[in-house]
């Protein structure tokens, strides 16, 4: 059985190509492991935003929150390359939509 933060990354990778079911579907198992790793719900967040289920996007962030208080939106980008520019700017605006806020306060 792999880490769980293999699973993450891999769902990171299938978001970013646009594949966000399979996004989702990986990031659940991911969970399903490891029910406490930001970094799936992260994922999940990220994808369910996209497809266009804000509310379940808005209930993944409420969970996320209680786990760490303190994530903001632009920490939702914070894993991207200074390169990967267009990624970091999707991952972010997603998190925003999904209630995170840009700043802690």
């Amino acid at each position: 059985m792999p880490p769980a933060y293999l699973p993450a990354f891999y769902a990171t990778a299938l978001w970013g190509s646009g594949r966000l079911d399979e996004a989702i579907r990986v990031a659940d198992d991911c969970l399903a492991k490891a029910p406490s790793f930001w970094r799936c719900r992260q994922d999940r967040i990220a994808a369910l935003v996209e497809l266009g289920r804000g509310q379940e996007a808005r209930d993944e962030a409420t969970r996320l929150l209680a786990q760490r208080p303190r994530m903001t939106a632009d920490q939702f980008g914070l894993t991207f390359a200074d390169t990967a520019t267009a990624l970091r700017q999707r991952r972010v605006g997603a998190a925003r939509l999904a209630g995170f806020p840009a700043e802690v306060g």
